[in-house]
């Protein structure tokens, strides 16, 4: 399976792409993306509704993802962590607001007063999901918001804004308006679980580890930014590829990130594992040259430049591998989509 010079997979699939879309797609969830960068600059003073004097370099980067299943929006992964801020975060908030304008609390994510329903780690990030019953309940654009359905909704209309309070500017002192993601930026997290084949994981005793994996392609689908973290591996990472297929399905090779691939791992002084850095058409092509077919029987469609690895991933039939010592054929998993 994992041998770039056999094209054979271990586990050949025997579905039609028709088929297979659709099994998946059924199976599978869905989800919308926001993000915002927040800054000082944006911040609206309450009560004089100009921009506010924040005398602050600090910012923070929040992305929200709707999770949908069987229809309906289950529930929002929402992240943010801050850079440069000085004390101490006391409230992470979704304000209904145009930009320039100042409106009412749509969700406290954390407070320091009441706690909210995400933790404050490391005293600058928030990790975790979000509920309808989260939600306070404010109007915003005609609408009350008390669901995340409606949140979304108004979301996408741009009447949403991050606020992030602090012990020095008790109003604000981070501010940014949430955007609805572009369709450039892929996630995996891949985990023992996900591995389908690899004799020596033992399916009642799994490894604690798991990788977070980041694809960001460039507009013109030249170039792909990958960025890698493993957490918890206990042996040397050995390879790191994407290969394609469906989950539960093994596939081809369709990118080496490492072995072969050009970005080599490195370690931190926490023990975790990363990688970082730009792949090319080229990286592809020195994988698919001369099989032009490379990858059609699990995706339908050869994988031979970026495009058409964005559409795989857009279809959620490419996955990302890493292997380790311990785990020859593979340790963490998991499917890369949209979400």
């Amino acid at each position: 399976r994992e041998n770039s010079s056999d094209p054979t997979p271990h586990n050949p699939m025997k579905l039609t792409l028709s088929l297979l879309s659709l099994a998946y797609a059924a199976a599978g969830s869905s989800c919308s993306q926001f993000t915002t960068l927040a800054t000082g600059e944006q911040e609206i003073a309450a009560d004089t509704g100009l921009p506010a004097d924040i005398e602050s370099a600090s910012n923070t980067r929040v992305d929200m993802n709707f999770i949908e299943a069987n229809g309906m929006i289950e529930k929002m992964h929402f992240r943010s962590k801050s850079k440069g801020i000085a004390s101490e975060v006391q409230k992470v908030h979704i304000h209904c607001g145009i930009a320039g304008q100042n409106g009412a609390l749509l969700l406290e994510a954390y407070s320091s007063a009441t706690g909210g329903p995400l933790p404050l780690q490391k005293g600058r990030i928030t990790d975790g999901y979000i509920y309808s019953e989260n939600l306070a309940g404010a109007e915003c654009n005609g609408t009350i918001i008390n669901s995340l359905s409606a949140l979304m909704e108004v979301m996408k209309a741009d009447y949403t804004y991050i606020n992030i309070h602090t012990a020095d500017y008790p109003s604000g002192e981070n501010r940014g308006q949430i955007d609805e993601h572009d369709d450039f930026n892929y996630l995996s997290f891949a985990v023992p679980r996900e591995e389908v084949d690899s004799p020596s994981l033992d399916r009642n005793n799994y490894p604690n580890s798991f990788t977070r994996g980041d694809f960001d392609f460039d507009a013109g689908l030249t170039r792909i930014k990958i960025g890698t973290v493993s957490r918890q591996i206990q042996t040397a990472t050995t390879k790191i590829h994407i290969h394609c297929g469906p989950k539960g399905v093994n596939g081809r090779l369709a990118l080496g990130i490492y072995t072969p691939g050009p970005l080599t791992p490195s370690v931190k002084q926490n023990g975790n594992v990363r990688t970082k850095g730009f792949l090319t058409n080229d990286d592809l092509g020195a994988i698919t040259a001369g099989d032009n077919q490379w990858c059609k029987t699990e995706v339908g469609f050869p994988i031979v430049n970026m495009a058409s690895l964005k559409k795989a991933m857009d279809m959620s039939l490419v996955y990302l591998n890493i292997h380790t010592e311990a785990h020859d054929l593979g340790e963490n998993r998991g499917q890369i989509s949209e979400c």
